[in-house]
């Protein structure tokens, strides 16, 4: 199936349990999102697989809110192809979209058990994979595993950033990321 929402292609909010998603093709727009504009989630059990997603802002993103509660939690991402997409990996526990979000809030949103493998493809900024947890509360039991994203320009290098995650990197991991062993 080819989705072109100019947004989400899918998202995945409040109260979603045991969804499978597999062989889509999304893009352009912001990807698959999980998690959303609410100040409380919970998110289990999200299976995402076999899919390609192209010129998209996102393509596999975990957002949530500061000040939040709930969950986000056994979530799987497997044999995804990226090409051309802004922020490959992201888990973003600080997202805003309006601005005037309250930051470094005493609870938030608690992601745990998330794994990525077996993705690939290409960025369109240096950033490639970008584990942003709240300072709060870590992100645990992440793991990435045969990983391979690479810049869409020639000769352009890439990195990953992490702030408070926790977890495993398995096999090639490309870029590194400094916060998985």
């Amino acid at each position: 199936m080819e989705l072109a929402a100019g947004d989400d292609c899918v998202a995945i909010g409040n109260g979603n349990l045991d969804v499978t998603v597999t062989q889509i093709t999304c893009g352009p727009g912001h990807g698959i999102s999980l998690g959303g504009e609410n100040s409380e989630a919970q998110v289990e059990q999200i299976h995402v697989s076999k899919s390609r997603i192209f010129n998209a802002t996102n393509g596999l993103r975990i957002k949530t809110w500061q000040g939040g509660s709930g969950y986000a939690k056994n979530i799987s991402f497997e044999t995804i192809n990226l090409i051309a997409v802004d922020n490959p990996i992201i888990i973003d526990q600080y997202y805003c979209p309006r601005g005037g979000c309250a930051l470094n809030q005493s609870t938030t949103l608690q992601v745990s058990n998330v794994r990525y493998s077996d993705i690939s493809g290409t960025t369109t900024t240096k950033i490639a994979i970008n584990l942003n947890c709240s300072q709060s509360v870590t992100c645990t039991d992440i793991s990435l595993q045969n990983i391979n994203i690479q810049s869409a320009a020639p000769g352009g290098t890439v990195e990953a950033t992490c702030t408070n995650a926790r977890g495993t990197s398995v096999g090639l991991v490309d870029p590194t990321v400094p916060c998985l062993n």
